[in-house]
């Protein structure tokens, strides 16, 4: 009969115990405890929530046209759109996202330029028309 195998199992089984005896005594807080996937519904302990919409006055900045927009989001607080959006035109700016590349910057406008960067890492520079001013590899 073999024991090697036998004794090796007991040791290490006698190890786990012994290291996990030395471990420090988990702490368990007071305090009631919410299930945190349940409706905030009023009931059970919980505060109570109104489901009505209350109105109240906003103070927004003045609307700004925006020449440029030097990065996500364009950089300004409040910026003037007309009421009705739709495209004026239509531009390629090069390879999409895909399994290996992904496109990694959001277009940049400035002096009358639109600059993008596509997943493979071609810079274009576009006119606010839809032309193309240039394009560059950027690739090592």
């Amino acid at each position: 009969m073999r024991t090697g195998p036998i004794l090796v199992g007991l040791a290490a089984l006698l190890l786990s115990a012994f290291v996990s005896a030395c471990a420090p005594k988990e702490e368990i807080l007071q305090g009631d405890r919410l299930d945190l996937r349940a409706p905030l519904d009023g009931s059970a302990g919980q505060a109570d929530i109104s489901t009505t919409a209350i109105a109240q006055p906003i103070s927004l900045p003045a609307t700004s046209a925006n020449a440029d927009w030097p990065r996500r989001g364009g950089g300004v607080a409040h910026a003037a759109l007309g009421a009705t959006l739709s495209p004026l035109w239509v531009a390629a700016i090069g390879a999409g996202d895909d399994r290996k590349q992904s496109i990694s910057a959001a277009p940049v406008v400035a002096g009358g330029r639109i600059f993008t960067l596509d997943a493979a890492a071609t810079v274009t520079a576009t006119a606010t028309n839809g032309g193309l001013i240039w394009s560059r590899d950027l690739t090592p």
